[in-house]
């Protein structure tokens, strides 16, 4: 997550729930005006996105807001899109893969320990790593985060450049009447003219034009 998408929530001193759906949301509502056509902004309005994650945080049973977002990944973005990714990963290479830590009974302990054992300051899988400190060195232990993140930034202004730009803009794809043409000309124009970073909104549009090529009609991609 870049830093200006990090701190736009907290300059807007909005509450946690909008804070963690806004880090999630590549388009904010201003920009899916301007992304979609009004066709589709009508049919929509009426059920937005955000909506999903509302209703997981209204039903959550959880003390305080930390707990509340916990339990909104374990609920979302844990099962529809981290792990489904490594199952389609592992199983496309013949692997099946595990997560130890997702066992039934080592998530329900984990949810009974106050969060000051989860959480301390800026310390984060704070009993975890108490617990392996005599085991794993502390050089690995304390080590920053590292995902698995592939150059597609790079790649959409490089050697990808063509190919996502007929991709979005061929006539084929915006004579479906989804999204405007304009706005997304301006993002890939932005992106490629290394203005400003649209790799994940780029990105998800990609996507979304393969997933349509190859599922809502039937074409080769």
């Amino acid at each position: 997550m870049g830093l200006r998408r990090f701190l736009e929530p907290l300059l807007r001193k909005v509450d946690l729930e909008d804070a963690y759906i806004m880090w999630l949301n590549y388009f904010p509502d201003k920009d899916k005006a301007s992304l979609l056509s009004g066709d589709v902004k009508h049919l929509i309005e009426k059920r937005k996105a955000k909506s999903y994650l509302y209703d997981i945080f209204k039903g959550s049973t959880a003390k305080n807001l930390v707990e509340k977002v916990m339990n909104a990944d374990i609920l979302s973005y844990l099962p529809e899109d981290l792990l489904v990714k490594v199952d389609r990963a592992t199983m496309a290479n013949s692997l099946e893969g595990r997560s130890p830590f997702l066992d039934h009974k080592v998530m329900e302990f984990a949810a009974s320990i106050p969060i000051d054992y989860k959480l301390r300051g800026l310390d984060t899988k704070y009993i975890l790593k108490r617990a392996f400190r005599k085991e794993i060195p502390m050089t690995f232990l304390n080590r920053r985060k590292k995902g698995f993140g592939v150059p597609v930034g790079r790649w959409f202004s490089g050697e990808l450049k063509d190919f996502v730009r007929d991709a979005l803009l061929n006539r084929r794809s915006i004579d479906r009447g989804l999204f405007n043409e304009e706005y997304i000309k301006r993002l890939l124009d932005e992106h490629q003219g290394h203005k400003r970073d649209h790799s994940n909104r780029i990105w998800s549009l990609l996507s979304f034009e393969m997933w349509h090529r190859t599922f809502i009609e039937k074409r080769s991609i």
